[in-house]
């Protein structure tokens, strides 16, 4: 590999057009993420800072012996080491380094003095054939380094205001390398390496400052360290194969990341939570809705009555009985008295679609549903011909229950079905046991010191897992739960004033409205709120000057019982927008890799829940149910698909997701069902693509769809509201004659009309 650059004066030799084409084609379609994820968002400016760490005697030893004393060989397997650690960290197969050109005799000033270098590396690529692979792709490089590098962001149509966007992370080899020849001020990562006269091998990190904590720099060394121990133990191995963590890495994350997970459970069931809550806070106010309230007392009453009726109609605690009413009192009243009947209560949202709400009925093998006259008349008859229907409406709460019944509900009895947005097209249901949901329950009351004195807000969906994460802590632990009217529901000055006039303590939001709120002004005394939590999706705002109350990031699945990780946030630390805490007690997270290896701290993976939460599965889909419900690493783990990494002190920072589910207004949303709904309804469109705009700081669905004639929008709207819920019919739609493509044949994204 001994290339000599051209020099300006010998530019009369260069065929530009041949150096262009290979660049251009190296770096066509989308580039990957580059850089390994900041601890500080001030990357505007540079400040490197050069650290020293000493590569031990083995590794060493190995690494003299596999390049034969060769430097050239040497910093071949280095630069494979380093494209493997950032293809770990960042959970890429598209992976971009670059490093300087090779030292040159001539002291005069290069038309180019950079390279950069792009691998795709699959898991499946044994490490000896990365290193092949790299070295033809430095060769190739170097035959084609007379072209200025520096100008290819701005011809691959690159606006961004730093001049080197094409690389952050630079790989060099002192012995061959002058590492002046890179312009470091536009590097966020510098890997120096320097082989001794004495034969010992050095790793010095040049490092931006103003972007990376030192703590980082030294666990990037150590992951960096095990990584090179375990390519060189076995270069047979699969990319997929090499494993980072240590054993150290290992013992860190399983026991003191993640906390003991108890086998001394409290037996108790949500009912007799609620049972020994109406009795002992019988005086107390249960419940407020606008005008209306009711005391513990009233609440026992009118559920013991419901549950009467329920069982007259042989509801046992293996039932199913959905619940279809509007959001009110009464709803709380007949939810309480399925739980004392020990059914699983089923929520429908009535303002589904017909043909929505007929799968989940007839899916769920409900015999019985408790619904409101008003509601009845809305509701096709033939899908629900075959179901014993309970008028609420009906029910003479003047006359005392006359049917005896005592709590036959058990720890491992299902408590709630909820559905959730599926792949497939169609909703899945969730199987959620008291034992998980009680667990939940219990840890929340004691995070929050939710007590008797608090006063609750409720604000969900009936459909929607935190519906319960709102009213059962509140109602259990004796506090009063106050039902927020529809009409302030999306005015944040109107909650803010209702927060405040009803002398609320602890109130749940979805994201977009709890951020709303933290922009307002807050009285500083006299404010009964002290914790305001959000969940649902991720940050984009925190806490920009003290608040009379506390702060706190929620994140779980339905899977795992509506809750698995928290944190509080002051805004006063950067860079925690992404930050979804620790987990919870009797709780466990793993991150994976896609090889189902623990990941050490800053390698980006899947994150895995463990622990008393954990949903049964998904009803009448074993399939589905054994491969994301995995027993892994001596547990019964679910895969979330969500994307995370540890944090060096054991938070988790959460990434994003893999495949094509969102979460808009709190909702989980599969954007394959909505595709599908479009694909099977409209034969006219030959393809469509899902995707999600943001305009002023909202989210909305946008669908690209490609026939011969555009399709009026209102059309579309009015057909996709007939099988999907409100919060899933897409808000824009764009016609294309014919999708953009790539040179692969996938559809460019960016190239895509706005």
């Amino acid at each position: 590999m001994n290339r000599q650059n051209n020099t300006v004066d010998n530019n009369s030799t260069l065929n530009f057009n041949k150096e262009e084409i290979f660049w251009l084609e190296k770096l066509k379609g989308e580039l990957p993420n580059t850089t390994i994820s900041y601890d500080y968002l001030d990357g505007r400016e540079s400040k490197m800072v050069l650290k020293s760490f000493t590569i031990n005697y083995d590794i060493n030893s190995k690494l003299i012996k596999i390049s034969n004393n060769s430097d050239s060989r040497l910093y071949v397997v280095l630069l494979s080491s380093v494209i493997i650690l950032l293809k770990k960290y960042l959970d890429e197969d598209d992976v971009i380094v670059g490093g300087p050109i090779l030292k040159q005799d001539n002291t005069r000033r290069f038309i180019n003095n950079q390279l950069i270098f792009r691998q795709l590396v699959d898991n499946d690529l044994t490490v000896k054939q990365l290193i092949i692979n790299t070295r033809e792709h430095i060769i190739a490089a170097l035959d084609h380094q007379n072209f200025p590098i520096e100008t290819l962001s701005y011809r691959l149509g690159n606006s961004e205001d730093r001049k080197n966007t094409l690389y952050k992370v630079a790989v060099l080899l002192e012995s061959i390398h002058d590492t002046s020849y890179l312009n470091k001020k536009d590097l966020d990562i510098v890997f120096q390496f320097n082989h001794t006269d004495n034969n010992q091998i050095e790793c010095n990190i040049e490092y931006n400052s103003l972007l990376y904590k030192d703590s980082t720099i030294d666990i990037l060394f150590s992951n960096f360290s095990n990584l090179l121990s375990n390519i060189l133990s076995n270069l047979d191995q699969s990319i997929g194969e090499v494993n980072i963590a240590s054993h150290d890495d290992i013992n860190l994350i399983t026991n003191q990341f993640n906390p003991d997970i108890s086998t001394n459970l409290d037996n108790s069931t949500l009912n007799d939570f609620i049972t020994n809550a109406e009795v002992k806070y019988r005086d107390s106010a249960a419940i407020v809705y606008k005008d209306q309230t009711i005391t513990f007392s009233e609440l026992k009453t009118r559920s013991d009555k419901v549950c009467n009726l329920l069982l007259q109609n042989e509801i046992d605690n293996n039932s199913i009985v959905g619940i279809m009413m509007e959001r009110n009192i009464e709803l709380i009243i007949g939810l309480v008295g399925i739980v004392k009947s020990g059914a699983t209560y089923f929520p429908i949202d009535p303002s589904l679609p017909e043909n929505r709400k007929k799968y989940m009925i007839k899916d769920s093998g409900c015999k019985l549903i408790l619904s409101e006259n008003k509601l009845l008349e809305r509701v096709n008859k033939s899908f629900i011909e075959d179901i014993n229907i309970v008028l609420f409406n009906d029910i003479d709460f003047t006359k005392k229950a006359n049917y005896k019944f005592e709590n036959i509900t058990t720890p491992d009895n299902l408590l709630y079905l909820i559905y959730t947005s599926g792949s497939t097209g169609r909703p899945k249901g969730v199987l959620v046991d008291n034992i998980g949901f009680v667990n939940t329950l219990i840890r929340h009351k004691e995070y929050f010191d939710q007590t008797s004195d608090d006063i609750m807000s409720q604000a969900s969906n009936i459909s929607f897992d935190a519906f319960g994460f709102e009213i059962w802590p509140c109602l259990t632990a004796g506090g009063t739960l106050y039902l927020e009217p529809d009409e302030i529901l999306y005015s944040v000055r109107l909650l803010k004033d209702w927060l405040i006039k009803n002398q609320i303590t602890i109130t749940y939001q979805p994201t977009v409205i709890g951020e709303k709120l933290l922009t307002l002004e807050w009285p500083a005394s006299n404010l009964s709120l002290k914790y305001l939590r959000v969940a649902g999706e991720k940050l984009t705002r925190l806490p920009e000057k003290d608040l009379p109350f506390r702060f706190f990031n929620l994140y779980g699945p339905t899977e795992d019982s509506v809750w698995s990780t928290t944190i509080e946030l002051n805004g006063k630390e950067e860079n925690q927008l992404s930050n979804i805490g620790k987990p919870l007690f009797n709780k466990g997270i793993l991150i994976l890799n896609k090889e189902k290896q623990i990941n050490p701290v800053g390698i980006i993976g899947e994150i895995y829940i463990k622990g008393h939460g954990l949903a049964r599965g998904y009803l009448n889909n074993p399939e589905l149910t054994n491969n994301v419900f995995l027993n892994i690493h001596d547990s019964r783990f679910y895969k979330t698909g969500d994307k995370g990494r540890w944090k060096i002190n054991g938070d988790i920072e959460f990434i994003g997701r893999d495949d094509s589910q969102v979460k808009i207004h709190g909702y989980r949303i599969e954007l394959h069902e909505i595709q599908n709904v479009i694909e099977s309804q409209f034969e006219i469109i030959r393809k469509c693509f899902l995707t999600i705009k943001e305009i002023n700081n909202e989210k909305f669905i946008c669908v690209y769809y490609e026939a011969k004639t555009e399709i009026n929008s209102n059309d579309l709207r009015s057909t996709l509201s007939s099988y999907l819920p409100a919060y899933m019919v897409p808000s824009l739609y764009v016609w294309l004659e014919s999708f953009p493509l790539t040179q692969n044949g996938k559809i460019d994204i960016h190239a895509l009309p706005s």
